[in-house]
Formats: structure tokens, C-alpha cells, sequence
């Protein structure tokens, strides 16, 4: 039976050995996943969609403080 190495079953989703041919991170335009490359498609549940739609749709609170109460929240805000 042959020898087998480390890197024999670590592959990225092109292919390539993993940690190989690159040794520093691209961020321009031509540094795009292939056509080949498979996109995540998360699956979500109803019970989850349901619960994201919920927290869309809450009020959102504000508080309008005098200089006063600011400052006393600020005190209790640098105590904890």
C-alpha cells in the first residue's frame, strides 16, 4: 500500500490543495469565485422565517434625555 500525505484529502471547493498556490489575500475584481464554484443556498425552516419576519417588524424605542439624565446615565454607564 502506498504512503499517504497530509494534504491528500484537503482540497478547496476548486480543487487545489489546501494552503497551496497563494500566498497572499486578493481583493480586486479579478479575484472572483469561478463559474465552477458552488454558492452557499442556505435552507431555512417556516418556524425560522416566521421568527426573522417578527423581528423586522418591532418598534424601535428612543429616548429623548435631557443633559441632566445623560450625564447620569453615562455615570452608571462607566460604574459597570
Amino acid at each position: 500500500m502506498a504512503k499517504r500525505h497530509a494534504n491528500e484529502f484537503l482540497r478547496t471547493n476548486t480543487g487545489r490543495l489546501a494552503g497551496s498556490g497563494m500566498l497572499y489575500d486578493r481583493y480586486d475584481e479579478e479575484a472572483r469565485l469561478s463559474k465552477n464554484t458552488r454558492q452557499a443556498n442556505p435552507v431555512y425552516t417556516k418556524e425560522y422565517s416566521d421568527y426573522i419576519k417578527e423581528l423586522k417588524n418591532q418598534p424601535v424605542k428612543t429616548y429623548k434625555l435631557t443633559k441632566e439624565e445623560m450625564d447620569e446615565y453615562l455615570k452608571k454607564l462607566k460604574k459597570e
